[in-house]
């Protein structure tokens, strides 16, 4: 079984994340979606990328493109 991330109401899912970079990547194919050992990684992983998607980039946010901009706060720890 996988775990992965994905946006509660459509299929987008995070495919990776670049902590260094605040760089988060985004995918519609599941099999490209970043895997994770189980869902306590996903939960922390979730709730530290929704925190700092609030913030700005200059503050130390993330980057994220206008298209997803939405995705982030409706995030849910999704099993495959």
């Amino acid at each position: 079984m996988g775990v992965h991330l994905r946006h509660r109401d459509n299929n987008i899912f995070i495919k990776s994340v670049d902590w260094a970079e605040g760089e988060v990547k985004f995918t519609d194919d599941s099999n490209e979606a970043k895997s994770y050992t189980n869902d306590w990684f996903a939960n922390a992983e979730m709730k530290q990328l929704q925190h700092y998607a609030s913030m700005s980039y200059e503050e130390g946010g993330l980057k994220i493109d206008e298209e997803h901009s939405d995705v982030i706060p409706e995030l849910i720890v999704y099993f495959v």
